[in-house]
């Protein structure tokens, strides 16, 4: 008699836990609170970043991502460019190099919802013109998301 009800209980603990497919299989929801989408920024100011990340399984990490957009570039890291305009006498200008940041943040950890805020120097001798901004996020279960938007440095 003991071992047919150790047998069912073990049948039922098997089958509810093969039932259980709760898995989290999405990453952490990152809502972009600042700076808005083409929001225009001076060379040598500042950039507020601020958004919120939240995930049921816990965040692990994040990273704040910022390069040049380039011409039909599409989030992959631009190879540094070299701007050399010429003076009208024919010497040049000093090389401008675009921002490239790229941080990765763990201070988060464990936490199911987060609200972040990290305000950067912008380089003043960079150059100019379209970057993205991204954020990018893991949740302790490995999966990822992110969110990009467009900000400009003026020239």
């Amino acid at each position: 008699m003991k071992t047919k009800i150790f047998l069912y209980v073990a049948i039922f603990a098997l089958a509810a836990a093969a039932c259980n497919d709760d898995k989290d299989t999405t990453g952490p929801k990152i809502t972009l609170l600042q700076p808005e989408n083409e929001a225009a920024f001076a060379r040598g100011g500042e950039l507020l970043i601020e958004f919120r990340l939240d995930d049921p399984s816990g965040i692990n990490a994040y990273k704040i991502d910022i390069h040049y957009a380039g011409e039909g570039h599409e989030h992959a890291h631009s190879q540094a460019l070299s701007i050399t305009p010429a003076h009208e006498d024919g010497e040049e200008e000093e090389h401008e190099e675009p921002w490239e940041f790229l941080e990765a943040y763990t201070d988060q950890k464990g936490k199911t919802s987060a609200h972040v805020e990290k305000t950067l120097t912008i380089p003043d001798d960079i150059h100019g013109g379209e970057y993205h901004l991204g954020i990018l996020a893991t949740d302790t279960e490995g999966n990822e998301s992110q969110v990009y938007i467009d900000i400009d440095i003026e020239e």
